[in-house]
């Protein structure tokens, strides 16, 4: 489903969990306020693998923005994206029932409170933003566990404390960390004081 920049107003509808086959939500650039919905934390398709049925669709599917041409459904990739909102209260805990998210994009949002354990249950993840919230916090250690992480961006959030190290977390630009005043290790150049 994808409603990127229409304007659309009102809180996410938890409803949207009832349908067994969403896998791809895009709801970049609206006027959606109020919470990231729990409900949404248990889509069927993103919660254990389903057969998904390629019959039922004309291909090829042209995605708009970057003009983009899938001819299957399988490319589109399992995800969630709701930046450039105003969505507010704290990411929900259930999150980690995602296993087969891949991209989750939550930034430019008015997000509070910290980036949760649950996060590294999201063992497909392979791009999280979540950066220009109100996170605070530190970065859980158990990050290190996402093994297919490629992109991950926190900056302009109030986080603290030593990126986890050893791991591809490192290997992100400084700019993915940066604005977060209490955030230090590589690749920041601010050593911690501990």
């Amino acid at each position: 489903m994808l409603v990127n920049a229409n304007c659309i107003t009102g809180s996410i509808p938890g409803w949207l969990s009832t349908l067994p086959r969403l896998f791809f939500l895009q709801l970049d650039d609206n006027l959606l306020s109020g919470e990231f919905p729990k409900e949404l934390c248990a889509l069927p398709a993103l919660v254990s693998p389903q057969p998904l049925d390629n019959t039922s669709l004309d291909l090829p599917i042209y995605v708009s923005v970057t003009v983009q041409q899938y001819n299957s459904l399988f490319k589109l990739g399992w995800e969630i994206f709701a930046a450039n909102n105003t969505l507010s209260g704290s990411i929900p805990s259930e999150i980690g029932h995602l296993k087969q998210l891949q991209r989750l994009g939550l930034s430019h949002n008015n997000l509070l409170g910290k980036i949760l354990e649950q996060m590294s249950d999201l063992i497909n993840l392979e791009v999280l933003e979540l950066s220009t919230n109100q996170l605070t916090g530190e970065i859980p250690a158990s990050m290190v566990n996402l093994h297919f992480l490629r992109w991950l961006s926190v900056a302009n959030d109030k986080l603290h404390g030593l990126i986890p190290s050893g791991t591809q977390l490192q290997s992100f630009d400084a700019s993915h960390y940066e604005g977060n005043l209490g955030l230090c290790g590589p690749p920041l150049p601010n050593q911690c004081p501990y």
